[in-house]
C-alpha cells in the first residue's frame, strides 16, 4: 500500500476514528508509514462513542478532536468518511478524492455506481478519463470493472473506493492513505470545492 500511495514530504496531523472495528491496528500504522502523525479515538473493540456506520453518524467526537483532517471507518473498514476543518464531508467526497489520486497515478478508466455524484464523473471526463455506470452495490461495480478492464471504481453512496492494483474490493484503509497523501497539495481543496458544487 505504501508503494502505491507514496510518502508525504511534510508530516501531516490526522485523527482516526477506528469505530471499534477492524481498522484498529492497520489504519494508524499505514498512515504513520506514509508520514502522518496519528491520533486515534474509538480504538477499543468493546466500546465506541458512535454507531457502526460513519456515513449515517454525526461523528461528533471526531469533529471535536480533529485539528486538520479526520478519517472515520466502519466496522470492517471497507468505507471511510472524512472530517475536514471541523466538518463531516459527504461519502461522495471520499470517492471523489480517491479518484483524484487515481488520476494522479495515471489511471483513466473508472466504474461508478449510479448513485455516485455526477461531479465525480465530470471530474474524470475533464481529465480525459472514461466512466462506466453500474447498478448500486459493490458486486455490480466490480463486475462492470472486470467487463471493461477498468482500473478503479467505487460507490459515492458508501464512501467506498476500489483500486484493483491493491485489492478488488472497497478498501477504506487504503483510501485513507491515498487521501492523506494529497493533503499538502493545492489540488486537494480545489477538488473538494468542485465536488461540493453538486448535490
Amino acid at each position: 500500500a505504501v508503494n502505491i500511495i507514496g510518502k508525504l514530504n511534510k508530516t501531516q496531523q490526522v485523527t482516526v476514528d477506528i469505530g471499534g472495528g477492524a481498522a484498529k491496528t492497520v489504519a494508524p500504522k499505514l498512515l504513520h508509514e506514509i508520514g502522518c502523525q496519528v491520533e486515534t479515538i474509538n480504538d477499543e473493540l468493546d466500546k465506541c462513542s458512535r454507531g457502526p456506520d460513519p456515513t449515517s453518524d454525526k461523528l461528533t467526537e471526531l469533529i471535536s478532536k480533529t485539528k486538520n483532517v479526520g478519517f472515520a471507518f466502519d466496522l470492517d473498514s471497507d468505507r471511510v468518511i472524512l472530517v475536514i476543518n471541523g466538518e463531516k464531508k459527504s461519502s461522495d467526497i471520499t470517492l471523489g478524492l480517491g479518484v483524484v489520486k487515481a488520476i494522479n497515478l495515471g489511471i483513466k478508466k473508472f466504474v461508478l455506481s449510479i448513485d455516485s455524484s455526477l461531479a465525480v464523473e465530470k471530474y474524470i471526463i475533464k481529465h480525459r478519463g472514461q466512466v462506466w455506470r453500474s447498478k448500486v452495490g459493490e458486486a455490480n461495480v466490480i463486475q462492470m470493472m472486470i467487463e471493461n478492464n477498468a482500473e478503479a471504481g467505487g460507490e459515492g453512496s458508501s464512501g467506498g473506493f476500489i483500486l484493483p492494483e491493491f485489492t478488488m474490493c472497497r478498501d477504506g484503509i487504503l483510501t485513507s492513505g491515498l487521501v492523506a497523501s494529497m493533503l499538502e497539495q493545492k489540488e486537494f481543496q480545489n477538488a473538494i470545492n468542485i465536488f461540493e458544487k453538486y448535490f
